[in-house]
């Protein structure tokens, strides 16, 4: 009875052992099949070994697959465009999606040109790819010049599609985005892309539709004097720091703007007069307790606005004090 009483037990456990690693293999490869966005592939696509190995690796997929995050990349919706992290590496697709981890950097290109290398985040555009250094936005408005001229359809108000034949066309490139010849370096992809554009839009047209996909106004004309000009942000107070860009005759963007949302309530966007804020004008909403981090904000503006101001402030209005301000000027007089 004890030997019998044993030999039960021993089987009753190798059961429930069986049935905990059956149970095991049969949810992992449910593991496996989720996360990612985008057409990608992980490093740990490609394993194969025996029977152990593949259970290994199955493991080890599931972990990279499950912490997989997805972001878009926006001038419109980009597709077509290869990206690589240090894990996962692919095209984005019709809704600009890619793939990546946490902390990973992330580079986007067409062929061998590549375009920036950038911490990954939830949502990359021109300005990011540009990074905070470019103050005047000639590296991000190039990027969506290019971009825009790749596009198969010419019209990238219904998103941008990069053909295969661009990225062939782009074999063995590299470009300098800040360089004066810039045009030239990319007249030749642009006319053989296969893209019914076949030339580079004005930085006026590509920033004017850049700016639509932060909220601005479509359809703007861009005939005032000051269109065009920047005005870079002077650090006074809260960490203010930016670009203001005149984009056309209804739009402003504040391009890698910070504000820590401190001071007194009633912190606005002012406009002025030879840096004289007290009787600007007020533009947008109120900031304060508003925190802002390398961001991208639209504001409105009109053309008899334009005419009476040449500076920006962020103003707190109740001490009549300016946190960080800048007069504006030409494109190239800045630097």
């Amino acid at each position: 009875m004890p030997m019998h009483i044993a030999c039960h037990l021993i089987d009753r456990e190798a059961g429930y052992q069986m049935k905990i690693l059956w149970f095991t293999c049969v949810v992992l490869p449910f593991v496996v099949a989720c996360g990612g966005g985008g057409n990608s592939t992980t490093p740990e696509d490609n394993a194969s070994s025996s029977s152990l190995s593949s259970s290994s690796s199955s493991s080890s997929s599931s972990s990279v697959a499950a912490q997989l995050l997805e972001g878009v990349f926006k001038d419109s919706a980009v597709q077509g465009l290869n990206f690589e992290t240090e894990s996962v590496s692919g095209t984005t697709d019709a809704n600009g999606t890619f793939s990546y981890q946490e902390g990973e950097s992330i580079a986007f290109s067409v062929g061998d040109m590549v375009l920036a290398t950038v911490t990954a985040a939830a949502e990359i555009t021109p300005f990011t790819l540009a990074g905070a250094s470019d103050v005047d936005g000639t590296v991000a408005a190039n990027i969506a010049r290019l971009l825009q001229a790749l596009d198969e359809d010419g019209d990238a108000t219904n998103g941008i599609s990069i053909s295969a034949q661009a990225h062939t066309q782009a074999t063995g490139m590299s470009v300098d985005f800040s360089a004066s010849t810039f045009d030239d370096s990319v007249a030749n992809l642009v006319a053989n892309s296969g893209a019914v554009m076949g030339v580079l839009p004005s930085r006026v047209v590509a920033l004017q539709h850049l700016a639509t996909n932060f909220g601005a106004e479509a359809g703007c004309t861009a005939n005032h004097a000051r269109v065009g000009e920047i005005a870079v942000l002077d650090n006074v107070a809260h960490g203010v720091s930016g670009t203001a860009l005149i984009v056309d005759d209804c739009t402003m963007l504040l391009t890698h703007f910070n504000f820590d949302g401190g001071g007194l309530p009633d912190v606005f966007l002012y406009s002025g007069q030879a840096g004289d804020y007290t009787n600007g004008a007020a533009l947008g909403d109120n900031m304060y307790e508003q925190p802002q981090t390398d961001a991208t904000v639209v504001v409105p503006v009109t053309s008899s606005l334009l005419d009476g101001m040449d500076g920006i402030s962020v103003w707190c209005v109740q001490a009549s004090v300016s946190f960080g301000d800048g007069l504006f000027s030409p494109l190239g007089e800045n630097n």
